[in-house]
């Protein structure tokens, strides 16, 4: 894997916090995770090794797929928006 400086990953858990925002999982460990990494990035405090590795797993896993009928995900989806 190719070295990653820290304004690229500063970005990328940017990036990746707003999708989890927006798919409304705030609640789970690795938004969580985000939220603590990025927000000490921000301050200039940057993450362990083991930090930045684990931080990497979370942004290549990206934001977790629905499971189930996509039919039925799809009215309650069209539920919650009305």
């Amino acid at each position: 894997m190719a070295r990653k400086s820290q304004e690229q990953r500063l970005h990328e858990g940017k990036t990746l916090k707003a999708q989890y925002e927006e798919a409304n999982l705030t609640a789970t460990w690795e938004y969580g995770f985000l939220e603590s990494v990025v927000s000490r990035m921000e301050i200039g405090r940057y993450p362990s090794k083991r930090q930045r590795d684990r931080f990497d797993a979370v942004v290549e896993e990206g934001v977790p797929k629905s499971k189930g009928d996509p039919r039925l995900i799809a009215k309650i989806d069209d539920a919650i928006s009305h």
